[in-house]
């Protein structure tokens, strides 16, 4: 695997109403900081909103506190507060951050269950344009858990149906009207 990374993106997975992340999304963490301290070039994001109820904390935030625990020097991190699942992950680290920067080759930390759904997502999210790379960590796998990505990629699937791949404003547009994480009644 290369190591010269524009950035290491870090998929959030859960946290407690404390704002405690699960073991899941620190193992997430620790992984994506080893290969930082590979590639010290690269910027490391995280991402995600406060979707814990009766939490007041983000979980983009608290990953990022805990790489900065590992570390990650606070100024490498950025940090997208938006998302609420892989699709806000891949979009909104692209439009407000990646995209930005005029960064091109991306590291995805994610869980080994979850590679195959992630890299549809963020490629066609991204479009052509992007080297993106992933890693898995290491999770106990279950048919239940890969039953339920599947079944999240075909809605994702038809959510976007007849979108163009890498065309951001029609995919925000899209996910603002039919997501049922994003869209307000």
């Amino acid at each position: 695997m290369r190591m010269d990374f524009d950035c290491i993106i870090v998929l959030p997975n859960k946290m407690d109403q404390s704002g405690e992340l699960v073991a899941e999304s620190k193992l997430r963490v620790e992984i994506a900081a080893d290969y930082y301290f590979k590639n010290t070039n690269a910027k490391f994001i995280t991402s995600g909103a406060n979707c814990t109820e009766g939490s007041e904390f983000f979980l983009g935030n608290q990953m990022k506190n805990y790489a900065m625990q590992l570390g990650v020097p606070a100024h490498r991190i950025l940090t997208d507060l938006e998302s609420k699942d892989t699709v806000g992950d891949a979009l909104f680290t692209k439009i407000n951050i990646v995209k930005n920067k005029d960064w091109q080759r991306l590291l995805i930390v994610t869980s080994d269950y979850h590679i195959e759904r992630a890299r549809k997502i963020f490629s066609f999210i991204y479009g052509a344009k992007y080297l993106i790379e992933f890693v898995g960590v290491k999770t106990k796998l279950d048919e239940n858990r890969l039953v339920l990505e599947r079944n999240s990629y075909k809605e994702f699937l038809s959510t976007f149906k007849g979108i163009d791949s890498g065309h951001d404003e029609a995919i925000l547009k899209r996910l603002l009207e039919k997501h049922p994480f994003y869209y307000t009644v």
